[in-house]
């Protein structure tokens, strides 16, 4: 039995879309016994983590045309005749064109997205986990809408795992800015914490994607009063978070696996999209937003982080309110929700 998936990943838009899917597919085989192929645009970053993965996967031409595109898909679908497709991209999902080619064979065809917007979408089984979604109401349509941030994929261990009470001091910081750090903000993020107190131990998690990575290597060698650990290409942040007091992170995935863990947390945002997640939890309590990091002048992103980490009001709210909004289990109710669909057909 086959699952077809199709994201993209990259410098410009990040490895989220790429690190669900990985989620998913391992959670179809342990559940269903469903094999998951992933379908992805290929460059470097896309090449190094779907490999290492060790999923089925079809890399097709970054310049494929829509047409081609759908043309290519129907071949794939006719030669696998999947149960399940995955559509994991930022705009084709209401591609009127590419939606019907897909929704004409009688698989069950489930489309993620994270716009904050209303954004209705022609497929048995929607799940958006941005928390601009909380309030929208989708009963009119004709999908099955799993929506708002309880149901943000993320490694089903999420579910169970926790951090300690916030404590009367900051001593030690997560900081990891995303798969692919759009901006190569991590730089600009050291220095700061750096200037606010030395004394600060830092965990740095990275990744070969960024394009940066022997630059920062070299880079900290010569942080002589700096205190820190640089971790690279890790499979998943799950026993780092528990380790650190705070965390400063960008405003995609690891934002909605931060609140899970109830760590509390800043976020410097990478895309202007990312704004409107991350503003969305501070609305909710379980965040302080401190900007959009390319437009963030030097002193307004180090004035920024200070004002979160001394506010120790702050990191207390956050824990308490975290469970309430993010519970981790994301996963399992779209494996659930799935599963009644696979038995009905």
């Amino acid at each position: 039995m086959f699952a077809l998936y199709r994201a993209d990943g990259g410098k410009g838009i990040g490895m989220g879309h790429l690190f669900r899917a990985t989620c998913i597919a391992k959670q179809l085989l342990q559940s269903y016994n469903i094999i998951t192929r992933i379908i992805s645009k290929e460059n470097e970053a896309t090449r190094n983590f779907i490999e290492h993965s060790g999923l089925e996967h079809l890399f097709i031409s970054e310049n494929i045309s829509v047409d081609q595109e759908i043309n290519l898909l129907q071949e794939v679908i006719e030669e696998v005749s999947p149960l399940l497709f995955f559509l994991d991209v930022l705009e084709e999902d209401t591609n009127k064109t590419y939606v019907s080619a897909i929704n004409q064979y009688p698989f069950t065809f489930i489309a993620i997205t994270d716009a904050s917007f209303y954004r209705p979408i022609e497929a048995d089984i929607i799940l958006n986990g941005n928390p601009n979604q909380i309030s929208l109401d989708y009963s009119a349509e004709s999908g099955k809408y799993l929506i708002g941030p309880k149901y943000f994929i993320m490694a089903p261990e999420y579910g169970a795992t926790e951090v300690r009470k916030p404590g009367e001091t900051v001593r030690r910081v997560l900081v990891t800015l995303g798969g692919s750090d759009h901006n190569d903000l991590m730089f600009r993020l050291i220095d700061a914490l750096n200037h606010i107190s030395p004394s600060l131990k830092l965990m740095l998690i990275t990744s070969e994607n960024t394009g940066y990575l022997p630059r920062l290597r070299e880079y900290m060698k010569h942080q002589n009063e700096l205190d820190y650990e640089l971790h690279a290409d890790v499979d998943t942040l799950i026993n780092y978070w528990s380790e650190n007091d705070v965390a400063i992170s960008a405003g995609g995935n690891t934002l909605f696996e931060r609140i899970a863990t109830r760590i509390p947390g800043a976020t410097v945002c990478q895309l202007t999209r990312q704004m409107e997640i991350a503003d969305a939890f501070e609305g909710l309590g379980v965040n302080s937003n401190i900007g959009f990091g390319p437009e963030l002048t030097d002193d307004e992103l180090e004035n920024g982080i200070r004002k979160f980490i001394s506010n120790r009001a702050n990191h207390n709210n956050q824990f308490q309110r975290s469970p309430d909004i993010v519970s981790g289990d994301g996963l399992i109710l779209l494996i659930q929700e799935i599963g009644r669909k696979l038995h009905k057909n």
